[in-house]
């Protein structure tokens, strides 16, 4: 689909969505920062339904039509484009090897990148794996799908499916974006001088960081999934309550003991965060309202992982406190410029699979699917659900000690006490 001529009065980014398109641009397209909800239904439902379902929530949610690019004066702006979104349908349903076939098609269409210079940053693709099944994918920018959106969009998309009843229409994506930019404009003085302060020392040009900025990433050199489940979730809840900490401080804690146990004696860890207000009537906007806190460590000999969380947590509270600051500006407050996109970790209160039944079709969603390529040199995911933990960690070529990592992790998250 061609570019989108930007609007008379495009509306402004908010600085997080600035940075995240500057990351986008220094990098060879990859597709590393696609974002997908995968849906599975099982029933048939013809291709022009599933059509009208994706048209319905495109109405709904504005960011799903929203392109960005520079304007006169060189700043990151975004618009709405009328133009329909790309759908793409195929039909395996009679072939001998129906899933495998359908997985290589919506792979494909998943790793491939966005023009995010004016293009479209959604598309749906469709497979119909039999005549009671068809796998539904939803495939975004990060630039305007974060975490929470996620779940919305899944419960928007079944909800065109099922006749259970609509869920709230989001038509306030600019006055949200609004709100962000309000906030960022009253703590950035403050922001900056708090960062500059706080990461010195951090530049990441020792042991494995490279000091160039613009470096690219190494290719996906190794996966890994893994759940902490029954008494091993009870003792690292224990654990967080001991230390008067929540499971995300704690889980952050064990990314920096992991990676001193493979070696690293500073280390960085980016947080993704969410900039939303809290408690607003704008919740359930879907767009990308994030940024990314570095949270910092030194690294003592024989140090235990609760100690780590005693001595530093403290400090890492009062970097939420000042999360307006994009991590492109955060890096830049250093002479020369920090490079502290090395490590990304998210974490969510959420079941990576959530389902629904009714009258309709039973739809379930996945919101846990693998990244089409790499981000950072590692990156590490986590999904409280309701009864287990789930996490995934991805390693770059540029992590030769990645599955070392991966381990030291693993124990980290399964005995608390190390």
């Amino acid at each position: 689909m061609d570019r989108c001529p930007m609007h008379a009065n495009p509306m402004p980014t908010t600085s997080g969505q600035a940075a995240l398109w500057y990351a986008d641009q220094k990098r060879a397209a990859n597709g590393g920062y696609n974002v997908s909800i995968v849906w599975t239904i099982n029933q048939d439902v013809p291709a022009p339904e599933i059509a009208v379902s994706w048209s319905r929530l495109r109405q709904e949610v504005p960011a799903l039509s929203v392109r960005m690019g520079l304007d006169r004066d060189g700043a990151v702006v975004q618009w709405t484009c009328a133009e329909e979104l790309a759908q793409e349908y195929a039909d395996f349903a009679d072939s001998p090897d129906a899933e495998m076939e359908a997985a290589a098609f919506l792979s494909a269409r998943t790793a491939r990148a966005f023009d995010t210079d004016g293009g479209p940053l959604a598309r749906l693709v469709v497979a119909r794996v039999s005549r009671e099944v068809m796998v539904v994918t939803l495939v975004a920018h990060h630039l305007i799908v974060d975490g929470v959106s996620q779940v919305h969009l899944a419960r928007r998309f079944a909800a065109a499916l099922q006749p259970f009843g609509e869920e709230p229409s989001s038509q306030h994506y600019a006055d949200l974006i609004d709100l962000v930019r309000q906030d960022e404009s009253r703590t950035h003085p403050a922001d900056r001088a708090y960062w500059s302060e706080r990461v010195a020392g951090f530049l990441n040009g020792a042991d494995w960081f490279a000091a160039d900025p613009m470096g690219d990433l190494g290719v996906r050199a190794g996966r890994r999934r893994g759940e902490v489940v029954g008494a091993d979730l009870a003792s690292l809840t224990a654990a967080a309550r001991d230390l008067g900490v929540g499971l995300y401080l704690l889980v952050a804690a064990a990314v920096h003991r992991a990676m001193a146990m493979a070696g690293v004696e500073r280390t960085v860890v980016c947080s993704a965060v969410s900039v939303r207000p809290i408690g607003g009537a704008l919740d359930d906007v879907v767009g990308c309202f994030i940024n990314l806190v570095p949270l910092t460590a030194r690294h003592l000999p024989g140090e235990t992982l609760g100690e780590l969380v005693r001595r530093e947590a403290a400090g890492w509270r009062r970097d939420h406190c000042h999360r307006n600051l994009s991590l492109l500006e955060i890096g830049g407050t250093g002479s020369p410029p920090n490079r502290l996109d090395r490590v990304f970790f998210s974490y969510r209160e959420t079941d990576p699979t959530l389902t629904w039944t009714g009258p309709g079709p039973d739809v379930s969603a996945d919101l846990f699917t693998e990244y089409p390529a790499t981000r950072s040199d590692l990156t590490v995911r986590v999904l409280r659900g309701v009864d287990r933990l789930h996490y995934e960690v991805e390693w770059s070529t540029a992590t030769p000690w990645g599955a070392v990592f991966a381990d030291a992790l693993e124990v980290c998250l399964q005995s608390p006490s190390r």
